[in-house]
C-alpha cells in the first residue's frame, strides 16, 4: 500500500461517514470497514484541552516503539516530531477539517522514522471530540550509517 493510498482511503471513508455533516462522530467508525488500513490508524480523545490516545494500531505502536494507549499526549514526553503533533491536533480542532502533514522523528529505539499522516475530526454538532488519524512510515537505523 502506498502512503498516498492510506490517506486517500481514510479520507474517503471519513467523507462517506459524515454525509452532509461537518464531520462524523466517533461511534460511527467501524474498524471492520477499514480493516485493511486499521493497523495504521489511531484515535485521540479530546477532553478539557488535553489529547489522549484511545487507540493505536499495531503499526503505530511499532513506529513509536512504545504503546501510549490511555496516556495524554504531552509534546516533550512524546518523541519530537516536526511539526509537533499537539499543534496539528489543535489545528484539527480549530479548523474542523482534515489536516495532512509529514515529517521525521526519532523513536525510543533510536530509529529515524519518516512519516505521512492524515488527521480527521470526529464529534457531535460542531464540537470536535476525537481525532481519527492514519500514518504510514518508514524507518532507518541511525547507527547503521
Amino acid at each position: 500500500m502506498t502512503e498516498q493510498r492510506l490517506t486517500d482511503e481514510l479520507l474517503f471513508y471519513w467523507n462517506r461517514l459524515r454525509g452532509g455533516k461537518i464531520f462524523p462522530s466517533e461511534d460511527q467508525v467501524d474498524a471492520q470497514e477499514i480493516q485493511e488500513i486499521w493497523a495504521n490508524c489511531f484515535l485521540v480523545k479530546i477532553e478539557s484541552g488535553n489529547f489522549r490516545y484511545e487507540l493505536l494500531g499495531e503499526s503505530i505502536i511499532e513506529a513509536y516503539a512504545d504503546n501510549k494507549i490511555g496516556e495524554n499526549v504531552i509534546e516533550d514526553q512524546l518523541y519530537p516530531e516536526s511539526p509537533g503533533i499537539v499543534n496539528k491536533f489543535m489545528e484539527v480542532v480549530r479548523t474542523q477539517e482534515p489536516v495532512y502533514y509529514e515529517g521525521v522523528f526519532i523513536n525510543k529505539d533510536n530509529l529515524d522514522i519518516k512519516f505521512r499522516k492524515v488527521l480527521l475530526p470526529l464529534g457531535s454538532g460542531d464540537e470536535v471530540q476525537h481525532i481519527l488519524g492514519g500514518m504510514r512510515w518508514k524507518s532507518m537505523d541511525l547507527y547503521s550509517l
